[in-house]
C-alpha cells in the first residue's frame, strides 16, 4: 500500500563541470556535468555517489515522464559512461513504485505513488537546469532532447 507520508527526493548537489574547459557539446553537456547525486526517501539516502553525470540522468528521466502512465514501463538509467546498468532504476510492483540503484545504501522500505515519483523528477529536473545554469551551462534543450 502506498504510503501518502513518504517524501521521495532526488538531488544533486555540489554541481561543477569537469575539466577546465567549458563544455560545448550535446555530449560534454550530458557527461561534463557533475555532481553528488543523491536519491532520498523519508530523508534518508538510498543511494548517493560522486562525481554523477546529473544532466544525463536528467535527460533520461524526462523521456520516461514523455511515456503515457498508462503504458510507462520501469526504468533503468545506463549511463555512457558506466557499463553497470541499473544505476538508477524505478520500479513498479503491486503495492506501488520503488525507487533504488544497483549500488544503493539501502532498500526503500515503502513504496510511492507514481505521482510522488512524477513530482521528485520533475522537481529534480528544474533543479539540474537551474544550478547548470549558474555554471553558465543552459542544458535545457540537452535534457528536453529524446535520447536515442
Amino acid at each position: 500500500m502506498v504510503n501518502a507520508a513518504t517524501v521521495l527526493g532526488f538531488f544533486s548537489r555540489s554541481i561543477h563541470v569537469d575539466g577546465r574547459d567549458h563544455p560545448s557539446t550535446d555530449d560534454e553537456l550530458l557527461l561534463r556535468i557533475v555532481a553528488i547525486l543523491s536519491i532520498e526517501c523519508d530523508g534518508e539516502a538510498i543511494y548517493s555517489e560522486p562525481e554523477f553525470p546529473v544532466v544525463e540522468l536528467a535527460s533520461a528521466l524526462n523521456a520516461w515522464l514523455s511515456i503515457p502512465e498508462r503504458t510507462r514501463p520501469d526504468f533503468s538509467f545506463e549511463s555512457m559512461e558506466a557499463a553497470e546498468r541499473g544505476l538508477v532504476w524505478i520500479r513498479s510492483g503491486a503495492d506501488g513504485w520503488r525507487v533504488g540503484s544497483a549500488r544503493q545504501l539501502r532498500g526503500m522500505t515503502k513504496a510511492v505513488s507514481l505521482g510522488e515519483v512524477d513530482f521528485a523528477i520533475r522537481r529534480y529536473l528544474r533543479d539540474v537546469a537551474s544550478q547548470a545554469k549558474g555554471l553558465g551551462c543552459d542544458v535545457t534543450r540537452v535534457i528536453e532532447r529524446q535520447r536515442d
